[in-house]
């Protein structure tokens, strides 16, 4: 990988890190909705980091691949990416401090988007490391809806025998920042917790839910 990595350009003179690793585990998924399942999987991964050099600067850059077996990685792809990395910022200079739009790489909105999916773990919740520690039975959604109350508690019932793929309709009253009203909420019973919000005033909102009691 190395000798593979050197060869893309003549401007990497050294290899900062080489890394292959291979898993075999199990993953178990269990949560307070009475979700209860598990699979096994296997993944392999390869690393490379190239240290370029031109004149007096030098830049490092790195890629990866990744895949259920060996013969997933692709080797050619990770050393040229790697090397294209590092010798793509030689001769860069720093900024003044800004406010711009930001165009990120797509491994760096992966790096973004792996900070934010840690906090959603169980782990992280039960040690108090997660922003969502105390929130479970909270509801969370876009369009400026904080929660939802039932409406009207007569009318807040499933209908009686179902059929699978069949949808039900009851009155909520949802609370928001700026749309209060009455909304109709159509929930499918084979979807669990999946529903749709619909007025007349605004456009169709879709979320998930709990029910049971709602706090502000």
């Amino acid at each position: 990988m190395e000798t593979l990595t050197k060869s893309k350009d003549a401007r990497i003179v050294d290899i900062n890190n080489v890394m292959y690793d291979d898993s075999i585990y199990e993953t178990a998924i269990l949560n307070s909705a009475g979700f209860c399942d598990k699979y096994k999987t296997t993944t392999c991964l390869i690393y490379v980091s190239a240290i370029s050099k031109q004149g007096e600067d030098t830049s490092t850059g790195d890629f990866f691949g990744c895949g259920r077996t060996p013969g997933d990685l692709d080797l050619e792809e990770v050393a040229e990416k790697a090397a294209g990395r590092s010798v793509s910022i030689l001769g860069g200079k720093k900024i003044k401090s800004q406010r711009v739009d930001l165009l990120l790489d797509p491994v760096v909105s992966a790096q973004f988007l792996g900070v934010i999916a840690g906090t959603l773990t169980a782990d992280s919740v039960q040690k108090r490391k997660s922003l969502f520690e105390g929130k479970i039975g909270y509801h969370y959604w876009g369009q400026d809806v904080d929660y939802s109350e039932y409406d009207n508690p007569s009318r807040t019932s499933l209908p009686n025998n179902l059929e699978p793929g069949e949808s039900a309709t009851i009155e909520v009253l949802i609370i928001g920042v700026t749309n209060e009203g009455i909304y109709v909420l159509q929930i499918d019973p084979v979807l669990e917790g999946h529903f749709w919000f619909s007025s007349k005033d605004i456009p169709m909102l879709e979320g998930r839910t709990y029910f049971g009691s709602c706090s502000d």
